[in-house]
């Protein structure tokens, strides 16, 4: 098993420490949304020009760091890996937390 430990959104500038969940911008969903679609297509050049081509990449990401490690768990899992996705919450306005699952059949 290869774990890829990071955040599917990161912007500490955007946070809100008193927001409920239900406060989380849109935006967040529109970024995981295009992420999650291109992973359940296997989509990689897609995913790997994320910045240019994903909505609010850079909102989401002003550094990459966060969202590196599903790079590197998708890599490591089988060219017809089924996507699992389990959606934790958006918590302080603007950090995402989601788990993704990159099985074999």
């Amino acid at each position: 098993m290869i774990v890829g430990s990071g955040q599917i959104t990161h912007n500490l500038r955007m946070a809100d420490f008193s927001a409920r969940p239900e406060d989380a911008d849109p935006r967040v969903a529109e970024f995981t949304d295009w992420l999650e679609q291109r992973m359940a297509e296997r989509d990689v050049d897609a995913l790997l020009d994320y910045r240019a081509r994903a909505p609010h990449a850079a909102l989401m990401h002003p550094t990459d760091e966060h969202l590196l490690p599903v790079f590197s768990a998708l890599g490591a899992a089988a060219d017809d890996y089924r996507l699992g996705i389990q959606l934790l919450g958006t918590f302080q306005r603007a950090l995402a937390m989601t788990n993704y699952v990159f099985a074999d059949d």
